[in-house]
């Protein structure tokens, strides 16, 4: 054990030019557009993905450069997102319902950037990442030929984790200012949906995802 914990600390090492490394603090502002997949949790009830919905994300962000190839940076993000799905008309209701869910998180995201520089201006670069996210509120709105409701509160799971993986540029402006525009696709892995007894909330399941243009500024220290 002892022998692999000094190897790796040997490569991290080897990886990391320690003349190069430096913090960076900035801010991101990210727009997405995000939808759900929906499962039935009820035999009698068929649901379907509606289209999909425009969101934005922002915060302030921080990167450790280790070298000029590798980057770890971290972040708080406020999101405004939604899904729109239907729920089709079943032999035990006969109507077909439209449902507009509106959900706000703090998102905690850590990304792992390589970098690849093209010249002294531009680096293309990839990156890899996970997304704790905490539900802050969350509504929806149900439309059918009987009721028309606004607002109502979902029965949610207050917790999402999201995979991330993406790719983007970087522009070093200056010798401490830098832009970075990456497209990323941010997939959900928990069943935010929980079932109650209210005749007016489905039962089912949802997993939300999205794809962002996350933009970011940055001021190197």
């Amino acid at each position: 054990m002892k022998k692999l914990i000094l190897s790796i600390a040997l490569i991290l090492v080897a990886m990391s030019n320690i003349n190069a490394q430096e913090f960076a603090f900035g801010a991101r502002v990210i727009p997405f557009i995000s939808w759900s997949h929906v499962e039935n949790n009820d035999p009698q009830v068929n649901f379907n993905k509606n289209g999909v919905k425009l969101g934005i994300a922002i915060g302030p962000a921080a990167k450790y450069k280790f070298n000029d190839n590798f980057d770890l940076e971290g972040g708080i993000l406020f999101s405004w997102q939604g899904s729109k799905f239907t729920q089709d008309s079943t032999a035990a209701t006969g109507i077909d319902s439209d449902f507009n869910v509106k959900r706000q998180y703090m998102h905690i995201s850590v990304n792992a950037n390589g970098n690849v520089p093209l010249n002294d201006l531009i680096d293309v670069s990839m990156s890899f990442g996970v997304m704790p996210a905490i539900q802050i509120s969350s509504h929806y709105d149900i439309k059918n030929s009987v009721v028309n409701l606004k607002n109502q509160k979902v029965p949610s799971i207050p917790f999402n984790l999201y995979l991330v993986a993406g790719a983007g540029v970087q522009f070093h402006l200056t010798d401490i200012v830098t832009c970075s525009a990456n497209v990323r696709y941010n997939h959900g892995t928990a069943d935010v949906w929980r079932d109650n007894k209210d005749n007016y909330v489905p039962k089912l399941k949802e997993k939300n995802h999205f794809v962002s243009l996350d933009l970011g500024v940055f001021i190197n220290f």
